[in-house]
């Protein structure tokens, strides 16, 4: 999945839809991770680990953004894993997503 908006700028911040690209509720999600994260670049929730990996938690993911460095980064691909509770009770194993940033 491409997330690239229409007319935006490398540096400005725009959506990522890890719960649409997966089909899974964002209620349901208990955390999560991002790795391959641009030096530079920026989530608007979640915590930097260092490395080019942030991690999610619980609610992280509700109008979750990007903004990737103002001097961008050349084509880039995240890799989206996220815990979910199918059936609100017991975590799954991770479900993974990969985004490419161009």
């Amino acid at each position: 999945m491409m997330a690239e908006p229409d007319n935006a700028a490398w540096e400005d911040a725009f959506p990522l839809e890890v719960t649409k690209a997966l089909d899974v509720h964002a209620e349901r999600v208990v955390g999560g991770a991002i790795a391959n994260v641009p030096a530079g670049a920026r989530l608007s929730a979640g915590t930097d680990d260092g490395g080019g990996r942030w991690s999610l938690s619980e609610g992280d993911l509700e109008g979750l953004t990007i903004s990737p460095p103002v001097a961008g980064a050349g084509r880039t691909t995240l890799t989206v894993s996220l815990l979910v509770r199918p059936d609100g009770d017991t975590a799954q194993p991770p479900e993974t997503v990969a985004f490419g940033l161009t």
